[in-house]
């Protein structure tokens, strides 16, 4: 039903009740009252608005293009675009990929009086009538996007794009060439493409010029499409009906000399000059901070020659020494310092028994898929039975081979062990430990005095909290290093204040980047955030980078030098390794990475389980007992399974015929909404 007809009947309906409406009580009146507004306010809206929620669409009649080539290899170019709608529209739109071009600047945008639209350095909503007359331009993702607002019903409207484009030039072995693509995302048809390309200066021979026109169009002929050089400067190009989705590319040659090649040099140093000057002053803030990194920490600081030491240098536990070291904790802090508790008589660390199930589902899962290989050989292969039996009985004993290696090499099979840590002295008074030990014990055993890896992993929950716990643990223990030590010019513990500060500064720097308009992704915005994060940097290194005095230089030496000693303790097969010594530095090795050389230097040695180490058994009918202690498998295998515990829950050109539509520079699409 259209509305003529609709006014007509709210109409009819209207003068029959105020036929009825004279005859009637007061409170029927009202009542008739009532249903009148209502349809009125029913009929009014859908009728005033009508043209708003109408069908609407257009085509591009014309799009006439001009492109004047300058001596300096830049490229001026006009889109003269003329809509016809069937509708009411408030918005047109170009986007133009930054495909084969280093920029695009000055872009303007004209009606069709010639008029400059007012520029606007944000996104506008299109309805607002404030937002017409003017426009809105950014690179985006690669690509250029240009809006302009306006208020067009039912009529052929025309608008002027301008813009210069930087680095579209190709010089070509034996010619210039400008390889351009029109268009190629147009959602409509163009009725009639028209484009001029014109030189800076003529050419002394018209056949020294050379072009191409290519569209995507492989079904139909075009009713028109041309490529002509009308004189010594000038290429011509013309193409009608272009399809939506068509692509329409021009290819422009000419001999080399008349674009200066240096010129374009120039034109793209200074186009880009603050995305240089972004690359140099990250590269120059890397500099300044390495030289003071050399000058206040290396230079002048410590005895710069490393010497094997033979104990802990003044007895420091292992997670202080790391931190000494490599001012820091890693994963392998706490696992180091379970043991080294362990070693000193405060816990003891038990394996996990295994039942009987537990293997047997390990083995289950492992012959499956061999036997499901083996099949598959069968049915696909030409192979006999008894030599199919044979393969699969040696496949088998290979998996179970491997399968006791990787148990021996304490890589449990499938699954890492599982261990149990339990409580042996009362540490709550004992002046011996310090104090981030005793907070490390009471968090980690709490109130039980027991702890199980194989617990903890089976809830997320707990696995978080303690992981939380540990970090707070982690900062407190770093202010007791600067304490207990006194090696520190800036203690480790500011550390964290750097790297929030840089963190923040970086996030805001990405936020105003991702987020922002079309200011905030130009190359003078981005040398300024670069700048601003750059100057962050390095004032939060210079104040809160962990520093050490000269004292604490010649410390971390001597704890260099004991590493040393450990590492070379294999090597060098020294004479006083005892398997004493091996459980009581095996702490300090963890810490240092180089558990399994400090291990294999005694595998010479019949070194038997610590008094506080109890291995696992088989829990079944069959051979039972404790399994041998070999001091390789356990440093590995319990480093791996107690540090996840902490774990938190990541050519020839295009002008000459050698080209195709799509292939150039630029291209792109637009519309109107």
């Amino acid at each position: 039903m259209n509305y003529s007809r609709r006014f007509t009947l709210y109409g009819l309906c209207f003068t029959q009740m105020s036929s009825l409406y004279t005859h009637q009580s007061e409170n029927v009146r009202k009542t008739w009252l009532f249903v009148a507004g209502l349809l009125v306010s029913v009929a009014f809206p859908v009728s005033v608005f009508a043209h708003d929620v109408s069908p609407k669409n257009y085509v591009y009649n014309t799009i006439d293009v001009t492109m004047a080539v300058n001596q300096d290899s830049t490229v001026d170019v006009t889109e003269e675009q003329t809509y016809d709608f069937s509708g009411h529209f408030h918005k047109g739109w170009r986007s133009i990929p930054l495909k084969g071009v280093s920029s695009i600047t000055d872009v303007r945008v004209f009606d069709e009086q010639g008029n400059a639209l007012e520029q606007s350095l944000r996104a506008l909503n299109k309805d607002d009538m404030s937002s017409w007359g003017k426009y809105f331009s950014e690179i985006k993702n690669g690509v250029l996007n240009i809006e302009w607002y306006y208020d067009s019903t039912d009529e052929m409207k025309t608008w002027t794009l301008a813009y210069t484009l930087h680095g579209s030039i190709s010089f070509l072995k034996d010619k210039d060439e400008l390889y351009w693509n029109l268009f190629t995302d147009y959602d409509v048809p163009v009725g009639y493409v028209h484009a001029v390309v014109t030189l800076p200066e003529d050419v002394s021979d018209v056949l020294q010029l050379q072009s191409t026109l290519y569209s995507s169009r492989t079904t139909a002929i075009h009713s028109l499409k041309s490529a002509t050089i009308p004189d010594t400067h000038t290429f011509d190009f013309k193409l009608a009906v272009a399809n939506p989705k068509e692509a329409v590319t021009i290819a422009a040659g000419w001999p080399k000399g008349i674009v200066s090649k240096s010129a374009f040099w120039r034109d793209f140093l200074e186009v880009h000059l603050f995305g240089f000057l972004s690359v140099l002053l990250v590269l120059l803030t890397v500099v300044i901070v390495a030289v003071h990194w050399y000058i206040s920490e290396v230079r002048g600081k410590g005895r710069g020659t490393i010497i094997p030491e033979y104990t802990p240098p003044r007895n420091l536990p292992p997670a202080m020494a790391e931190v000494l070291v490599k001012e820091k904790t890693t994963r392998k802090t706490w696992p180091a310092t379970v043991i080294d508790l362990a070693v000193r008589g405060y816990i003891d660390i038990a394996e996990e028994k295994a039942g009987i199930g537990s293997h047997v589902m390990r083995y289950f899962a492992m012959l499956v898929p061999v036997v499901f290989f083996v099949f598959l050989i069968a049915i696909v292969g030409d192979i006999q039975e008894y030599t199919l039996v044979l393969v699969l009985i040696a496949i088998v004993i290979v998996c179970l081979r491997i399968a006791g290696a990787g148990q021996q090499m304490g890589k449990g099979f499938f699954t890492p062990k599982e261990y149990v840590l339990t409580a042996k002295n009362n540490y709550y008074d004992d002046k011996a430990l310090k104090v981030y030990e005793r907070d490390f014990l009471h968090t980690l055993l709490g109130a039980e005095g027991r702890f199980s890896t194989a617990d903890i992993k089976k809830s997320t929950i707990r696995q978080k909290k303690l992981y939380n716990a540990m970090k707070s643990l982690e900062r407190m223990m770093y202010k007791e290093v600067e304490e207990v030590t006194g090696a520190y010019e800036v203690g480790v513990s500011k550390e964290i204040i750097k790297k929030v500060i840089l963190w923040v500064a970086v996030f805001l720097a990405f936020f105003l980047f991702a987020y922002g308009d079309g200011v905030t992704h130009t190359e003078g915005f981005i040398f300024l955030l670069t700048a601003i994060v750059c100057g962050i940097a390095l004032y939060s290194f210079v104040n809160f980078e962990a520093r050490l005095n000269k004292e604490g230089a010649i410390f971390r030496e001597e704890w260099l030098g004991f590493r040393l000693y450990l590492k070379t303790a294999e090597r060098d097969r020294l004479q006083n390794l005892t398997p004493e010594l091996f459980e009581k530095y095996l702490p300090y090795a963890i810490i240092f990475g180089i558990e399994k050389k400090w291990a294999r230097a005694f595998s010479t040695l019949n070194v038997s389980a610590p008094t506080w180490y109890h291995g696992a058994y088989i829990a079944h009918g069959g051979r039972g007992g404790v399994v041998g202690f070999n001091p390789s498998t356990f440093s590995a295998s319990f480093v791996s399974s107690f540090g996840s515990s902490f774990s938190s829950t990541g050519g020839g050109g295009a002008s000459g015929g050698g080209g195709g539509a799509g292939g150039g520079g630029g291209g792109g699409g637009g519309g109107a909404s």
